[in-house]
């Protein structure tokens, strides 16, 4: 009888935690969601401004391309960076934006713009 209630609790036990640890890894998805969002916001005024100064010359196509896609790629990294520790998920999403994204951004700018 002293078994069954232990595995019972065990059992119960672990179910719980799975549900902790399910709900914690939705939230922190979801943050990390929010962060991309976030640097493409500030991103998106910016590239919108490069795209517009290229419009009628013959590179138009390729600074496009690089404007737009260089965010996602970014933001993609730096998620993946966070997903084998979950618990520092968030810190570390935010980290890599703030440091490798901007600073790809930049030099980015400075290619295309000459400076």
């Amino acid at each position: 009888m002293l078994k069954h209630k232990l595995v019972d609790f065990v059992i119960t036990f672990m179910e719980e935690i799975d549900r902790e640890i399910s709900e914690l890894k939705l939230t922190l998805k979801a943050r990390g969601r929010f962060i991309a969002e976030e640097f493409l916001k500030r991103v998106r005024d910016v590239a919108e401004g490069i795209i517009a100064k290229y419009y009628d010359t013959a590179h138009y196509a390729t600074v496009t391309k690089a404007v737009t896609s260089m965010p996602f790629v970014c933001t993609r990294q730096c998620v993946r960076k966070g997903q084998r520790h979950v618990a520092k998920l968030v810190e570390q999403q935010q980290d890599c934006v703030n440091t490798c994204c901007r600073e790809e951004f930049y030099s980015m700018l400075k290619d295309l713009l000459g400076e």
